[in-house]
């Protein structure tokens, strides 16, 4: 089975509401890191530059079983009741289910304390999507052999939308020029620099 990449983006009523939430998804790692070993990424994190009240999880499973095993676990079925029954979020998440495309993940990313973390979300015109495939194989591998600092990437596709693309890409410090090596794999792209509060990267 395929793995999954689920990205979850979420915005809080408050920066309080924030705190309340965060501590509920470490309560998953916890449970997570004890008793899931097909959750092999769970990272809690919020944008570099904070606006208080925004989190961006990143979670990857082994696959869909895994997946739906963890979502019905009690600590996630707490936080799902905090969600519907407190007026913690400012609207409802935003949740990408990805499937990985070309990745590659670095034994070193377990020992980085304070990775810099970048989500990014790439429109293409209608088939241009698969069209870019063969460029950004070429663009990951690269990155994999020449660049140390660069520590894992995925490249995924949206089922929900095929002619987007994700990618999740984490480097050792900030790099500058990540985007600039991949605007023209694209029509449009949006992306978010992240900063790691909790969770794991890789186990």
């Amino acid at each position: 089975m395929a793995k999954i990449i689920t990205i979850g983006h979420l915005v809080m009523a408050s920066k309080e509401a924030r705190d309340t939430v965060i501590k509920v998804f470490e309560d998953i790692v916890d449970y997570s890191s004890a008793n899931e070993p097909g959750v092999t990424m769970y990272a809690i994190t919020v944008p570099t530059h904070d606006d208080g009240t925004t989190i961006y999880m990143i979670e990857e499973y082994a696959d869909k079983a895994t997946s739906d095993a963890h979502i019905a676990s009690q600590p996630v079925q707490k936080l799902i009741n905090l969600f519907t029954t407190e007026p913690v979020l400012a609207g409802a998440p935003t949740v990408y289910q990805l499937e990985p495309v070309y990745s590659f993940l670095k034994p070193e990313i377990t020992k980085v304390t304070d990775p810099h973390i970048i989500f990014a979300n790439i429109a293409h015109k209608a088939g241009g999507a698969e069209q870019s495939l063969t460029q950004w194989k070429e663009v990951i591998s690269t990155l994999e052999s020449d660049e140390q600092g660069a520590l894992a990437f995925a490249l995924c596709k949206e089922e929900a939308d095929t002619d987007r693309l994700h990618t999740v890409e984490v480097y050792e410090s900030k790099v500058e020029d990540s985007v600039a090596k991949t605007k023209d794999l694209g029509s449009s792209l949006v992306h978010v620099s992240l900063k790691m509060i909790g969770g794991f990267l890789h186990r």
